[in-house]
């Protein structure tokens, strides 16, 4: 069964915008470009940290409805969070996990 769930774009963007402030900076590196954000990963599994550990990588919109779909399984708290208008800084740094890494790793 397939079920459609129509989540605003702003409640997409404002926990997405909360998490790329300081939220995601233990594990990411960000920039803007105009109204794109690029992220990549800065902390590796290891226990190491550097700059460029990571590819960069665009959230577009595409990705971010992936990350999205993802997150109902990956982690249903958040999910419900975020599709009943309750997303904040974590919810966002699991959906930018989900789209940059295609995993929760961190947290």
């Amino acid at each position: 069964m397939l079920i459609q769930i129509e989540i605003p774009k702003e409640t997409i963007m404002s926990c997405i915008e909360s998490a790329t402030g300081r939220y995601i900076r233990y594990w990411a590196e960000t920039r803007r470009r105009g109204k794109l954000i690029d992220v990549r990963e800065v902390y590796v599994e290891n226990g190491t940290a550097g700059k460029g550990a990571g590819e960069w990588c665009t959230l577009t919109p595409s990705r971010i409805h992936k990350a999205a779909s993802l997150l109902a399984k990956a982690s249903p708290r958040q999910f419900a969070a975020l599709i009943t208008d309750r997303a904040d800084a974590i919810t966002g740094d699991c959906l930018i996990q989900l789209a940059v890494l295609g995993e929760i790793r961190y947290g």
